[in-house]
């Protein structure tokens, strides 16, 4: 994240916690941290900063500090290291999906591209027809996804590839699709079932209604359950069940859910009857920040 202590320890945008007690990993970095994955037995954490530290004194000597790594690190357990060639300056967002890895962010030289990382050879997502185009233009990618081999991104991006596409694309392998029209930013995708959950800052999905969050089926968009009056920063699924986390206090429809009132994060669950439900989540205190991240131990 991007914190610089905990509690009065001083630990820099990165820590881990063994179930009792919060540590830092070496003295962290000198930038927020944006994602974090488990790759290859390794800790790979993306964001924008521009030096990693291995010790943990407060202040680092110059033998300290490692060189060379931007954006993206790995720890081991116990040193920092790099993993990418030509580090991205800033990394936004990581997907490991089975032996691959991809790192979406800006790679100097090559401006804001998808990379995808197999073992220890890196390439660009581009085109194979001319012009060769590679990752997406005018904007970012903040959120990625895999449905059916296919890798899906979500951003503020304006085209992918050699397509025009309004923060949602597709790529099959040798080539960007445009797959729906959002007019906001997309900031979390999830795949849920056969369908892909889409969640932001945006109001329509392909000029259909979509409060801040919507779905995409058998090449349709549309939007997803009630909606929300506030962005949706993340999704999680965990069993039947789909966690929406972002800031709203409302539905398109209602402020309280079964008596509970709507606060940054609710679930929409499905039954063995496929009849669903939309509930608030009482988190006490911590319902009151916006929430910018959430997932499944």
């Amino acid at each position: 994240g991007s914190f610089l202590s905990v509690g009065i320890s001083p630990i820099q945008y990165i820590s881990s916690f063994d179930g009792q007690e919060i540590m830092p990993l070496g003295l962290g970095l000198d930038g927020p941290v944006y994602a974090s994955v488990v790759y290859m037995d390794l800790l790979i954490v993306g964001g924008a900063f521009q030096h990693v530290y291995t010790q943990t004194r407060s202040i680092p000597t110059s033998s300290e500090i490692v060189e060379g790594i931007t954006g993206i690190a790995a720890w081991n357990g116990s040193h920092w290291f790099s993993i990418i060639e030509n580090s991205p300056s800033v990394v936004h967002c990581i997907l490991v999906d089975r032996t691959l890895m991809y790192v979406s962010g800006d790679f100097t030289g090559f401006g804001n591209q998808v990379a995808v990382l197999n073992g220890t050879s890196i390439s660009f997502l581009c085109e194979t027809q001319l012009p060769f185009i590679c990752g997406v233009l005018g904007g970012e990618v903040y959120a990625m996804a895999v449905m059916n081999n296919d890798l899906f991104v979500g951003g503020s991006f304006t085209q992918a590839g050699n397509s025009n596409a309004q923060k949602l694309a597709r790529w099959d392998g040798t080539q960007w699709f445009s797959v729906a029209s959002l007019n906001g930013i997309v900031y979390a995708l999830h795949i849920f079932g056969e369908r892909l959950i889409i969640g932001g800052e945006f109001t329509s999905c392909d000029r259909r209604s979509a409060l801040h969050i919507a779905e995409y089926s058998e090449g349709s968009c549309s939007g997803f359950s009630e909606g929300l009056n506030g962005p949706v920063y993340a999704l999680s699924g965990v069993g039947n069940c789909l966690y929406l986390c972002g800031m709203f206090n409302a539905t398109s429809m209602q402020q309280r859910l079964h008596n509970i009132p709507i606060q940054n994060v609710v679930r929409w669950c499905v039954d063995d009857t496929s009849s669903t439900t939309l509930e608030a989540i009482d988190w006490g205190e911590l319902n009151s920040k916006a929430c910018k991240g959430i997932t499944q131990l």
